[in-house]
């Protein structure tokens, strides 16, 4: 049960005690009332003391009265309940996807797993609240059957009986129902992307100029309806269970009062007792049955939370994080991706040193932004070794050591300061790199959309990204494309201020596709299909023959084109 891990149960315990209370007394108060009714007017007909009528009459008004404070004080109970269970439903799960390492966050039934607990977070207060009402409706149900086993036992039996049945029609029901959820947690995963897609104002301008709005649609729609089609399945089934159960209970009312006629006590008062007792059992078992068929549905759904919550336990233990003062080496490192059989690297060796700025260049899809995750910690390799100052390391503790600049980066819906620093004080180095974004953006929030927003260019987002990660780093630095939108004068720029970092007595792997961009590197790694086949100084690769003299004559030529081509025109 995922409660029990809630951290501070100091705040739920006393809303549980409060609620258990006044649930229990409101169960009971309803028989406590029918039979003191039925008792009071058996008195009055057999002329018992006007004194002994009233003090009936009293005790009845108080039990009536004391319904509706109940009810009154029940429903605060509930909404405190919701307030302290939904938050701590919401918080364990965020705590729980947080602490997710990333490896994990590429895996599908992570994220299916992660769908399904998601999807009582917002009623996490439900399987309490709904607990409570079965509960409430249970001792209901209990008081007024132990008032007719006294009136009348065989109508009491037919009333147990039917409504046991009943009972567990609606829990296989709900199991159902719950089954069919999971089965669509796929599709909704699916449904939420496609609708996302569409209302998403970042991709507003691709929607617009490539139209394809209306295959996105199409794809949405087929999805949403096929989930339709299963609820709907299920629903007449649903229904069609139901409409059976209810002519059932028609049938019951017509044998419960029979019975209780012909088996009742034989004075008016036991017959009006009973009446009334099958009134209140069949509108409470309505009740009961319909909050058990929620609460089984809730109680399964919440072990969907329980077992996220639960999974992979040694993977959240938490790593002391430590910094890297000197170096870090990768020594035969290979790695495979969840669910692939594919090597994405394989036997990679690269060291990045202090006061050294590395240079990483290769073609599209050679493995260079699996090598940046390894480095950084988000990814262990699945062979070979990662050092740090000559230490072992794993991938939690080298979280803190090495910060990287991502070519999808993130755009926070914040000012520049926090997009930067967040909470933290930044350096000098990255203040300059950001300067006349600050002073033009002030306390804006970035981004379209917002009335107090103000949006930047793909050149500008990228320096925010990059003097994000020269803030949040003491020693290691990562810059995945880190000028790919910048204008030339921009990304000298760029380059010179990541050239002052590193003259600070740290280091940075500078991350590229274009060779020009890794010259000013004090040596380079190239990479080829996942493994490093050159490394040096890059005037030196430029004298040999390889991928880097290759690719550099192919950057050169198409400059040489585009100048011709300029002059011609």
């Amino acid at each position: 049960m995922w409660l029990i891990r809630t951290k501070n149960k100091r705040r739920i315990v006393p809303w549980v005690i409060f609620a258990l209370s006044v649930t229990l007394l409101k169960g009971i108060l309803p028989g406590v009332r029918i039979f003191l009714f039925g008792y009071t007017v058996q008195q009055i007909i057999a002329g018992a003391a006007l004194d002994r009528i009233v003090l009936l009459m009293v005790w009845f008004a108080a039990a009536t009265i004391g319904e509706k404070i109940l009810e009154a004080f029940y429903s605060v109970a509930l909404e405190g309940l919701r307030v302290h269970l939904g938050q701590a439903a919401k918080e364990l799960f965020i705590d729980r996807y947080n602490d997710a390492p990333y490896e994990q966050l590429l895996n599908q039934s992570f994220s299916e797993s992660a769908e399904k607990a998601s999807n009582g977070l917002g009623r996490g207060h439900r399987i309490l609240t709904l607990g409570l009402d079965v509960l409430s409706t249970g001792v209901t149900l209990i008081s007024l059957g132990t008032a007719l086993w006294f009136v009348t036992k065989i109508g009491c039996l037919i009333m147990m009986v039917t409504f046991a049945f009943v009972v567990y029609k609606q829990y296989q029901l709900g199991r159902q129902m719950f089954n069919i959820e999971n089965q669509l947690s796929g599709m909704r995963i699916r449904e939420n992307y496609y609708r996302g897609t569409l209302l998403d104002f970042q991709l507003g301008k691709e929607r617009k100029l490539f139209g394809y709005s209306p295959y996105i649609v199409g794809l949405w729609k087929n999805t949403f309806t096929e989930i339709s089609k299963t609820n709907q399945s299920f629903l007449l089934i649903s229904q069609k269970t139901t409409g059976l159960l209810q002519i059932g209970q028609l049938i019951l009312i017509t044998v419960a009062y029979m019975v209780s006629i012909l088996t009742a006590s034989s004075s008016i008062g036991g017959l009006i007792i009973a009446f009334q007792l099958i009134d209140e059992l069949l509108g409470k078992a309505s009740s009961f049955v319909l909050e058990l068929r929620l609460f089984t549905g809730e109680l399964l759904v919440s072990s969907n939370l329980t077992r996220f919550l639960s999974s992979s336990a040694a993977d959240n233990a938490k790593t002391s994080t430590r910094a890297a003062e000197n170096e870090i080496a990768l020594t035969g490192v290979g790695y495979t991706y969840p669910n692939s059989d594919t090597p994405v690297l394989a036997n990679v060796n690269i060291h990045l040193r202090t006061g050294e700025l590395v240079g990483l260049v290769g073609e599209n899809g050679a493995g260079k932004t699996t090598l940046c995750n390894i480095v950084c910690g988000l990814l262990e390799p699945t062979e070979g070794e990662v050092w740090m100052d000559g230490e072992r390391s794993l991938e939690a503790d080298r979280l803190s050591s090495v910060s990287v600049a991502y070519a999808d980066f993130a755009k926070f819906p914040l000012t520049v300061q926090q997009n930067i620093g967040l909470d933290r004080e930044w350096s000098e180095t990255a203040q300059l790199l950001a300067h006349d974004i600050i002073q033009r953006s002030g306390d804006k929030r970035l981004g379209a959309g917002y009335s107090d927003g103000t949006d930047l260019s793909g050149g500008e987002w990228q320096r925010i990204a990059v003097a994000r990660a020269i803030a949040n780093t003491t020693t290691m630095l990562v810059l995945d494309e880190p000028t790919a939108a910048m204008d030339p004068i921009m990304e000298g720029r760029v380059v010179q201020g990541i050239k002052q970092f590193v003259a600070q007595g740290k280091a940075a792997l500078l991350v590229a596709h274009r060779v020009s961009t890794v010259m000013h590197c004090d040596k380079v790694y190239v990479m080829h299909n996942g493994q490093i086949i050159q490394q040096g100084d890059p005037m030196q690769l430029l004298e040999e023959d390889g991928v880097f003299r290759d690719m550099y004559g192919a950057q050169v030529s198409l400059l040489r084109k585009q100048g011709n081509v300029a002059s011609v025109g």
